[in-house]
């Protein structure tokens, strides 16, 4: 089991392709249809994917494509549209109803009504056409290299892995695209999207197993740089906060201080205050979601630049002592809103595949029709150029038939809504090695040092807003 380091990647799914768009379910002696593990993202051989195409635009990477995506353990016993509702940001109640409902989305390949109830081992398949977000440009470093594992000083916005609305703009398919040369990627430790720093990366199944085991059992020290909002206390030793933290919104994975939430252990000291922000040294001891972003945040200290942990969302104390439930449910209500704007889907048609089940063949034991595995297709293109005149990043953007996101124009996010001021610098092993133990350290992020005044513009771009840089949310509909 992965360790999460203290931050986790947003809930949402994983996704997984093959060459030409072809579904990567691998086909068992039963009725079911078993997932491929969410590292596998490229092909059996090891190769890149075909047809991903990276490129860079207004100082991001970007890419387009199709995805199937799968089913989590944890929505056992809750029912198909309460999943789709609570736990996904990038399409409407609408869409899901009429994909659920016209078979888009299946479960063990067939089509289930509205009030179906996961159980143990069911499949979820949806084919759907998507629009990645775009990423920082920043190139993702190999730091230190062995036989068989890399270090990797991962840019903030970049996901480690295929997650939520990010596919290919993830730091395995952007590895795999860079290093093609790279055998099987196996990531060992987890970082938030948000979050910049080491991300270790391992080459076989043998030594990521060796490595995941030390993470499980703490004989790893991690240890990050935050720089956070007002004068940290300066103090001799490390202040610790034990407060346990709970999930309160698996869309966008905020957690707040409960009493009843996971047990968990940060340690922190002030390495310089500019007279505006200070840079805090933060040791996590245990792994929880965004444990560090909500420890600081209860201290009233929250990250400065942090578009979830200091946001007015969270009133007048931006959370400072934690929050009641009735505060933290309002505060998530309009951070998820403002998280992924939508258009208006109304009359849009969720995306069609040409499939085996579209010609009327079935297959499987499901009660609606599905493909076999090696007739699944991508949708069928129909394309048009979209001239947006004056947005110079979408000016060229192919309009696919169905997909209710083309022909919609959303803002570029800025270079200052891709950073998060949240940077894992070292991981210390102990008895690897020979018993002898190792360090990996990144360069400290430009933020981190003491001469560093670029957060004068927090003020009045993004504390006067509210925690919304320039008043904006990150990918606002222009048309």
């Amino acid at each position: 089991m992965a360790d999460y380091t203290g931050e986790q990647d947003n809930a949402g799914g994983s996704s997984t392709q093959q060459p030409g768009g072809a579904s990567s379910l691998v086909p068992l002696d039963s009725k079911w249809m078993k997932p491929r593990s969410r590292r596998h993202f490229d092909t059996a051989e090891h190769k890149p994917l075909k047809g991903v195409e990276y490129y860079f635009e207004n100082g991001k990477w970007r890419t387009n494509n199709d995805y199937q995506t799968f089913a989590k353990g944890r929505w056992l016993g809750r029912t198909i549209a309460d999943v789709f509702y609570s736990e996904f940001q990038d399409r409407t109640k609408e869409y899901y109803k009429r994909a659920i409902e016209t078979g888009a989305i299946t479960v063990n390949g067939g089509i289930v009504p509205l009030n179906y109830i996961f159980r143990n081992a069911d499949v979820l398949e949806h084919t759907i056409h998507r629009h990645e977000p775009p990423v920082s440009a920043e190139p993702v470093k190999i730091v230190h290299q062995e036989e068989e594992f890399i270090i990797v000083d991962k840019p903030s916005s970049i996901p480690i892995h295929p997650t939520g609305r990010y596919h290919h703009n993830s730091m395995l398919h952007i590895l795999r695209h860079e290093h093609p040369e790279l055998p099987e990627l196996l990531p060992v430790n987890r970082i938030d999207r948000l979050t910049s720093g080491i991300a270790m990366v391992c080459l076989n199944k043998g030594s990521a197993n060796q490595f995941m085991s030390e993470l499980k059992e703490r004989r790893v020290e991690k240890h990050y740089l935050a720089r956070v909002r007002g004068e940290f206390p300066a103090t001799e030793d490390f202040f610790e906060v034990d407060q346990p933290i709970k999930t309160v919104s698996h869309k966008l994975g905020v957690n707040v201080v409960d009493k009843d939430g996971k047990p968990c252990t940060t340690l922190f000291k002030r390495v310089n205050y500019n007279g505006l922000t200070s840079v805090v040294y933060c040791k996590p001891l245990t792994g929880r979601t965004h444990q560090i972003r909500v420890h600081l945040q209860y201290l009233g200290f929250p990250i400065a630049n942090d578009p979830l942990y200091c946001t007015d969302f969270w009133g007048a104390e931006l959370g400072k002592g934690g929050v009641s439930p009735d505060k933290a449910k309002e505060a998530v209500a309009g951070l998820e809103k403002a998280a992924f704007p939508h258009p208006n889907l109304e009359e849009s048609e969720p995306a069609k595949s040409e499939t085996a089940a579209a010609r009327g063949e079935e297959t499987g034991k499901g009660k609606g029709k599905r493909p076999a595995v090696d007739e699944m297709e991508t949708p069928k293109r129909k394309v048009k150029i979209v001239d947006t005149g004056d947005v110079p990043s979408q000016r060229f953007f192919p309009e696919v038939e169905g997909c209710p996101d083309c022909g919609v124009i959303r803002a570029d996010p800025t270079k200052e809504q891709l950073s998060l001021w949240l940077h894992s610098f070292v991981y210390e092993f102990e008895s690897l090695f020979g018993g002898q133990g190792k360090v990996f350290e990144t360069e400290f992020p430009p933020w981190a040092h003491p001469t560093f005044r670029g957060d004068r513009d927090l003020i009045e771009r993004f504390w006067k807003h509210g925690g919304k840089w320039d008043g904006k949310n990150p990918g606002e509909i222009l048309n």
